[in-house]
């Protein structure tokens, strides 16, 4: 079974252009699903509803753990998993390519072939592939501009003095260090309340974000 690729990138489903003839041979001789649709596009808890055969509000894992958004890590050992019911039929299992089912637990935890690659930022520091780019004559990898990593650190701005109020001085504001990533405003509607009231501004621009909406319930 193939992943996290679009369907008309294969030559089973009639790409003209793309040679795929091993991922061919798993359609012609397996199933090939001519309707076929992912839970999510987030690569996780894709691969957890995959392997699980649950909806991400089922297995929990809804996020790529690296970005720890609070979901589940791994899933839960009482939830069905692919494999189980293969092995026990007398199948040998393996798995090539990055894991990305939980942080800690990789394919060898199910009983699996394989290894257990990370599964955001690629494993450019991996020996096999190290060892790859030395056999084409290619250079060592190297990141010239890392999307994720840690914002640098910015100076607050310097308190000024208001000329409305004398000897009052106003608050430094900064943005905050931290670390790059997706910034999202919370909406809460409290039981006692028509309204949403939870209301921040958007670190990296400075912009408040739109109106509360009344609660249509």
């Amino acid at each position: 079974m193939t992943d996290q690729h679009r369907v008309d990138t294969l030559g089973c489903y009639g790409n003209p252009v793309i040679r795929t003839p091993a991922l061919d041979g798993l359609a012609a001789e397996g199933a090939r699903f001519d309707r076929f649709y992912t839970p999510t596009a987030i690569c996780t808890p894709a691969r957890a509803s995959l392997f699980t055969g649950l909806h991400p509000f089922r297995h929990g894992l809804l996020v790529n753990p690296e970005r720890n958004g609070g979901g589940r890590d791994e899933v839960a050992e009482h939830h069905p998993v692919l494999s189980a019911p293969l092995q026990a039929a007398g199948y040998n299992m393996g798995h090539v390519g990055k894991w990305h089912i939980g942080r800690e637990r990789g394919p060898e935890h199910y009983g699996i072939d394989g290894e257990h690659l990370p599964g955001a930022l690629n494993p450019f520091h991996h020996p096999s592939y190290q060892q790859w780019l030395k056999e084409q004559g290619h250079p060592p990898f190297a990141v010239e501009r890392p999307v994720f990593g840690k914002a640098p650190p910015t100076a607050p701005a310097a308190a000024t003095s208001s000329p409305a109020a004398s000897g009052s001085r106003r608050r430094p504001r900064s943005r905050p260090s931290s670390p790059t990533g997706h910034w999202s405003c919370w909406t809460g509607t409290p039981a006692t309340s028509t309204t949403t009231a939870a209301r921040s501004c958007c670190p990296a621009t400075g912009t408040a974000p739109p109106p509360a909406v009344p609660d249509p319930r």
